[in-house]
């Protein structure tokens, strides 16, 4: 797997721009990057209205869903090897807490709901979240099941803080311990674009 560098994220240098700094709130909330190392290893982002942020690559998988009859029937959406064969588990929403039973590899998994329930016929919409260990490091696994059918997993590595601010077409963020890096921002539709040494670097909304 080819490791993913800070300085290859996201920013070319440029000088900023004198102008009135602002913080659209179209840019608050969780961001994961299109674009990912051997199809799992990317970029996180989580931008608050305050302008500050926090940073972590991750793991990042999209998958179509169905959830019905007590199953709940993932395919994985893999840009390098195509379709995959649909994973599927017995699941049970009571109290908050998904449960989800994997019975060919014998393993359940159990996620607690974060934020409130999502408008939607499917009582599984919305943000769930566990605690897991690897290597002996804990780390927060997610899924995010929209209304459309499509969810994201996502487990971030580490997360890191700074603060950003927005002028004009400028995005300007310092990471902690960092120098501060500043670069044109834009929209593609709903796609957040954000610039980067190898050219402008496309997010999407968790």
């Amino acid at each position: 797997m080819r490791p993913i560098y800070l300085a290859a994220l996201f920013f070319s240098l440029l000088l900023a721009p004198t102008g009135v700094a602002q913080t659209p709130a179209q840019i608050t909330g969780s961001w994961y990057a299109e674009t990912r190392s051997e199809g799992v290893v990317g970029i996180l982002f989580e931008f608050t209205p305050d302008g500050k942020f926090r940073y972590s690559l991750g793991a990042i998988s999209e998958y179509r869903y169905r959830f019905e009859g007590g199953k709940l029937i993932i395919n994985l959406l893999d840009p390098l090897r195509g379709p995959q064969p649909d994973e599927v588990f017995v699941a049970r929403i009571a109290d908050g807490k998904l449960a989800m039973a994997n019975v060919a590899q014998q393993m359940v998994l159990y996620y607690s709901r974060a934020g409130q329930p999502e408008a939607g016929e499917n009582s599984i919409v919305g943000f769930w979240t566990r605690m897991e260990e690897t290597n002996g490091t804990s780390h927060p696994s997610n899924r995010r099941f929209r209304k459309d059918g499509t969810a994201v997993f996502t487990v971030p590595f580490g997360w890191r803080s700074g603060v950003y601010t927005i002028t004009g077409d400028q995005i300007r963020l310092t990471l902690d311990g960092k120098l501060p890096i500043t670069g044109p921002w834009r929209w593609e539709g709903s796609v957040l674009i954000l610039p980067a040494a190898q050219g402008p670097s496309r997010f999407h909304r968790l």
